[in-house]
């Protein structure tokens, strides 16, 4: 009886959690482009940055509608809808690319 008195609830701030990505993604890109001595750390930095930036790119419309789904339990979705994360997903996945396209680069002119 006791336990179904106490009942754990918490919200999680999903946009809050979202910026916080978004900043530390530009951050690590301000860092790697404002490094001058270790070029490695320079690689590094602007890696991390591009992934964790077309990451978020990705997840943040996911998360809305995630968030829609579990609030509504129903998500209408119309052909807009679909195109815009179809949109947002793949400007994700060309920022993620570019990173490794970045990297490769780096490392053939280091041989």
């Amino acid at each position: 009886m006791l336990q179904d008195a106490v009942r754990a609830e918490f919200i999680i701030n999903v946009p809050a959690l979202l910026m916080i990505g978004f900043a530390i993604a530009v951050l690590f890109l301000v860092i790697g482009y404002r490094e001058r001595v270790d070029l490695s750390k320079r690689e590094r930095s602007i890696r991390i940055g591009l992934v964790l930036l077309g990451l978020m790119v990705i997840v943040t419309p996911l998360s809305w509608y995630g968030s829609l789904a579990i609030v509504d339990s129903v998500v209408q979705m119309g052909i807009g809808e679909i195109v815009i994360l179809t949109t947002l997903v793949t400007i994700g996945g060309i920022i993620i690319g570019a990173s490794l396209q970045f990297d490769q680069k780096s490392q053939s002119e280091n041989q």
